[in-house]
């Protein structure tokens, strides 16, 4: 069995130790975590307070009950609940940078907590930065500009928000001119921003937006690279039009994330909410929420269904979300949130890695997730070696 995070097994644990069926070493790895869930706010924001309350209340018991060596038969109210118990302990324990080796045999499974190993040099993470450039061929830095009026143009004012987000607003609807801005983040940024029409978007590491300061016309038209998510403002009299290199995205009002990466083989559009048409110059195709259009490099047009949403957009959650990814796959997006070149020595290891990680955090404590396969990095400057 390779060295993952294994959720089912995980969740076996949380339900035999919730009915008193745990080993001696399941119990020891609840117990060991247990002072950590009320330190963790990315967690408890995914419970109610009353799951909360259960969930503290029913492992405090059960430690309790351990310690004492009395016996004690546990009941929940509802059985879902074991579900979102063990799906938010497992959110802790990866965002409090500890993994786990779970080595089934033929009849119990074993924890094995390892230590972890931190990098003997480090790198922080990436954070909101991002250059805007005026139609005039002016750059404002945008992450050191202080929040308020940035400038006007035409009829449309450029704010910075206390949010540290970029708003465009339009005074009046007199004007027929389209005026040009575009907003790029650099390797290691990430900004947002609301177009003039309200429509929302986030911009990951590497990428680019450009757009009138107004629109006008039939249709409203922006061009992007890299990757961003879209939250449309809803216009029946103007569709959205995203343009990239070899495809547009033509919607009304929806949620959906473009990939566009130069470096990566296909340019994945993935639907959360609304409906979409993906033109390319071969084909046409329309999703519905949960599906996929990849367009490859020979420009074939292709659709995935029961994508894992939450996967795909976690970027703009302030997340990291690996479910069975390769190291080249996982090292391509660090590369560009952390600012590093990578380097490959050696057979370079097919593991995969199942994993979340907040994008806060330094990237010692990501690449210690990979390293339990004996894998081996060094952080030399700016440049990462794999091994």
């Amino acid at each position: 069995m390779t060295n993952l995070i294994r959720k089912k097994a995980f969740i076996k644990i949380i339900k035999k130790y919730l009915k008193g069926k745990a080993s001696n070493a399941e119990v020891s790895f609840l117990e060991k975590y247990y002072n950590h869930f009320e330190k963790e706010s990315s967690v408890t924001s995914l419970l109610s307070d009353k799951e909360k309350e259960n969930l503290e209340k029913e492992l405090f018991t059960g430690i309790l009950q351990k310690t004492t060596k009395k016996k004690k038969t546990f009941q929940l109210s509802k059985i879902s609940w074991y579900k979102q118990a063990a799906a938010a302990l497992i959110l802790l324990f990866i965002g409090l940078g500890t993994y786990y080796n779970f080595i089934s045999t033929s009849d119990s499974e074993t924890i094995v907590i390892t230590a972890p190993v931190l990098a003997k040099k480090d790198l922080p993470p990436g954070g909101n930065r991002a250059i805007l450039t005026l139609s005039n061929g002016s750059t404002v830095v945008l992450d050191s500009t202080k929040n308020g009026l940035v400038t006007q143009q035409s009829n449309t004012q450029i704010v910075k928000t206390a949010k540290g987000q970029l708003s465009y607003t339009t005074l009046n609807q007199t004007t027929k001119e389209l005026i040009y801005n575009s907003v790029s983040t650099p390797r290691g940024g990430e900004y947002q921003l609301v177009l003039p029409d309200g429509t929302k978007v986030w911009l990951n590491a590497a990428s680019s937006i450009r757009f009138p300061v107004a629109f006008v016309g039939k249709e409203r038209k922006v061009t992007i690279t890299g990757e961003a998510y879209f939250e449309v403002a809803k216009n029946k009299k103007m569709p959205f039009i995203v343009s990239l290199a070899k495809m547009d995205i033509e919607v009304l009002g929806t949620h959906f994330n473009v990939s566009s990466y130069r470096d990566e083989s296909v340019i994945k559009t993935t639907l959360l909410e609304g409906a979409v048409k993906i033109n390319s110059e071969k084909s046409a195709i329309c999703l519905v929420p949960g599906e996929q259009s990849q367009l490859n490099g020979s420009g074939q047009l292709s659709k995935k269904n029961n994508i894992d949403l939450n996967k795909e957009v976690a970027w703009t959650k302030g997340k990291f979300q690996f479910n069975s990814n390769t190291i080249q796959e996982i090292m391509l997006q660090l590369s560009r949130w952390y600012d590093v070149e990578v380097v490959y020595q050696g057979k370079v290891s097919t593991e995969t890695f199942s994993a979340i990680v907040k994008r806060s955090s330094n990237i010692s404590q990501v690449l210690k997730l990979m390293e339990t396969s004996g894998v081996k990095f060094e952080i030399e400057g700016k440049k990462i070696y794999v091994k």
